[in-house]
This record gives structure tokens, C-alpha cells and sequence, in this order.
């Protein structure tokens, strides 16, 4: 769930008096996954009692200590050091985002203004933080859910849900808040199939519930979380559908060297379509096949054929960008040019194997603009 991005650049408060020190190198491991800490910092009063726990794990984990004096009793001053550096980070313009460790609601309105400037807001603490700072932020990440357990509680609210077409029941407890934030997820991002890709759902997700985390649940991952809620359909789109069409692509560009109509037109659907350019599209078999013979009884093409993208879009269909470049032979006059085409593929699964559904391509050549010819 969290963005591949290491190379995004944050910056890390910590709120000491508000954070326990044992959890620190829990913290900063999950803050890797969303960028790189290139400031890290902790905000106390160092001169006192309260934060000695902390001193080891300052050193251990390169964190920066700046001291705080508390000038009066109940009187947070951290919490002031702490804004006024973040507003003078923010301003130096050379950072992507902020992590703010913290379980303090003082730290709402930063969070707000730091987002006000478009930098992305992680927020890092205990379950008990209040609500207006968990939602003030991108993403609010739970300490607990860090830390490694023997044993996951159950949430408390939760509902029972009988397994649908087990042949034995199996009694499968689900928080019924996050199945009505999964259902609306899903309803927002779907297509027109009724399909959602599990990280649209997830992204949109945290961005209307910061704090969302499948481990909350007791889940390390989204997709097993989804997978023990029965009221969903699962798809899952391996590497094994991409190396399968990459394999029909293959012999398609197999098949054109050779000149082999029947193996080319193999590959296609019953009613697969051909859409060549300047030329009536040929669809069906039949029709296939009188374009292939007509297309390899007059040339000849010694090419190189690369596959540029696969993309699978369900799970029964697919497209693919391929470029063609080489030569083209003439049979009739054995003249030779280069050719290089851009390929598209709409590819249908039909009983369990991919074929092509639709061929279209056009001629990498440069366009003649404003040009002569005999007419």
C-alpha cells in the first residue's frame, strides 16, 4: 500500500515526550518504504529524567536531539520547537513530504498547513490519538501495527459472514466498517464490469480514512485481507497471463517471417479483425485467411519484432504494443526497403488460452507533408 518512491525526499519530527523510544526503529523502517529521511529529528527536554530512555536510540539511529527546555509545568513547549522547525523546513523547499511522530492533537493544524503547500503528511502513533490529527494527515500509520505480535486481537466490532459456495461452512469474522469502506472503494473505481484493481481500491481507501491498515485486522497485506472477505470476487492476474500472451506474440512475429497463413491465423479469435491501414478492415477466419495468402504471397519480411508493453485488463482481455523494423521484400521484383511498423493487439481469452481479438498498425515512416507526386 505504501508508494514505491525512495527516492522522495522527508522529513521526520519526532514528538519525544509523545513517543515511546523502544518504538523508534519500527518507525523509521516503515517511513523507508514511503521515501528517504534526509532529516530525522526528536523534540524534548534532554536535560531531564523523562528522556533518558531515548539516548540510546538517538545514537543508534542517527537521530538529531533538539533541546527544549520546559520553562513552565503543564506547559508544552516541544510542541511549539517542534512547528516552528517544520515551518522552516517546509519554507527551505527541499522536501517532498514529512512524517510527524506523534499522538498529540496539537499537531493537527501543522498537518493541515504542511498539506496546504502540497507536501504529502505521514502521521505516525498510538491508537488513542485523536481523531482530527489522524485525519489531518495523507496517511496515519498505528505504532501498534508495526510492532511484531504472537497474537493479533480481534477488533470489537465485528459480524459473522458464512463462506459462499464452500462445501463445508466456515465462520469468517469481518469488521463491518472496513467491508462498507472496501464495497464504496470498489463502486467508485470499478469499470463497467464490475472489476477494480485492488490498489485503486486500497489508495482510495486511505485517502478517505488515513489511519486505514490491513494489520489493524490482523493482515499484513490488502489483497489477504480482501481474499478472507467472502463477499468479494478475486481475480488474480499473474505473471503467468503476461508470459502467456507475450508467448502469442511471439509466434505471431514467428508466424509473419515464415510466411505460414495457417499458424497466423491460428492465433486469432473466430472473429478476430485484421485493421490495416488505407484498406478495408478483414474480419473472420475465412476473410483472415484471404488476407494472410494475399499479404505472404507478395512479400517478404525479415524483421525484428519487440514487444513494448502487455498490459492485462481483466481477465479476458489484454492489449499489446509491439514495434516491426527490418525489411520488406517485394516476391515480384525482389526490391528491398526498410520497414518498420507500431503495433497494436487486442487480445481476447477464449477457452482458457489468449488469441488476438484485434490487429491494427501504422508505418513508422515520416509522414509526407506537403508533398509531389505523378499523378
Amino acid at each position: 500500500m505504501a508508494p514505491s518512491a525512495p527516492t522522495v525526499k522527508l522529513a521526520v519530527l519526532i514528538d519525544a515526550d509523545n513517543a515511546q523510544p523502544s518504538m523508534v526503529s519500527f518507525v523509521l523502517a516503515e517511513i523507508a518504504k514511503y521515501g528517504t529521511a534526509f532529516v530525522k529529528r526528536a523534540y524534548g527536554d534532554w536535560t531531564g529524567p523523562n528522556l533518558k530512555g531515548w539516548k540510546e536510540r538517538l545514537l543508534s539511529n542517527s537521530i538529531q536531539p533538539m533541546q527544549q527546555f520546559a520553562y513552565t509545568q503543564r506547559k508544552n513547549s516541544t510542541d511549539a520547537a517542534m512547528v516552528i522547525d517544520a515551518m522552516d523546513l517546509l519554507y527551505s523547499n527541499k522536501f517532498d513530504g514529512f512524517c510527524l511522530v506523534s499522538s498529540d492533537s496539537d499537531f493537527t493544524r501543522l498537518a493541515s498547513r504542511i498539506r496546504e503547500s502540497g507536501l504529502v503528511v505521514y502521521g505516525c502513533g498510538e491508537r488513542k490519538t485523536p481523531q482530527p490529527f489522524v485525519t489531518a494527515c495523507d496517511q496515519f500509520i498505528y505504532i501498534e501495527n508495526l510492532v511484531p505480535k504472537v497474537e493479533t486481537a480481534k477488533p470489537p466490532s465485528v459480524f459473522s459472514i458464512d463462506m459462499i459456495a464452500t462445501s463445508s461452512k466456515a465462520d469468517i469474522r469481518i469488521d463491518s466498517q472496513v467491508v462498507e469502506w472496501l464495497r464504496e472503494a470498489m463502486d467508485a473505481t470499478s469499470d463497467d464490469d464490475g472489476w477494480a484493481r485492488l490498489a485503486d481500491v486500497g489508495n482510495l481507501i486511505i485517502k478517505r480514512h488515513p489511519d486505514f491498515d490491513p494489520r489493524t485486522y490482523g493482515y499484513a497485506k490488502l489483497n489477504e485481507l480482501v481474499t478472507s472477505t467472502p463477499v468479494f470476487d478475486i481475480s488474480r492476474l499473474s505473471s503467468s497471463e503476461v508470459e502467456a500472451i507475450t508467448a502469442v506474440l511471439h509466434a505471431y512475429g514467428a508466424a509473419l517471417k515464415s510466411r505460414n497463413v495457417e499458424e497466423t491465423v491460428a492465433l486469432y479469435t473466430d472473429d478476430g479483425v485484421i485493421l490495416p491501414p488505407h484498406f478495408t478492415p478483414s474480419a473472420g477466419k475465412q476473410a483472415l485467411l484471404e488476407t494472410y495468402t494475399r499479404i505472404f504471397n507478395s512479400i517478404q519480411l525479415t524483421i525484428k519484432f519487440d514487444i513494448d508493453e502487455v498490459v492485462v485488463m481483466s481477465p479476458e482481455w489484454a492489449f499489446a504494443r509491439t514495434t516491426a523494423e527490418g525489411t520488406k521484400t517485394m516476391l515480384q521484383t525482389q526490391a528491398s526497403e526498410p520497414h518498420a511498423n507500431q503495433e497494436l493487439f487486442i487480445l481476447k481469452k477464449e477457452d482458457g488460452s489468449w488469441k488476438i481479438a484485434r490487429y491494427a498498425f501504422s508505418t513508422m515512416k515520416p509522414l509526407v507533408q506537403d508533398g509531389i507526386r505523378r499523378s
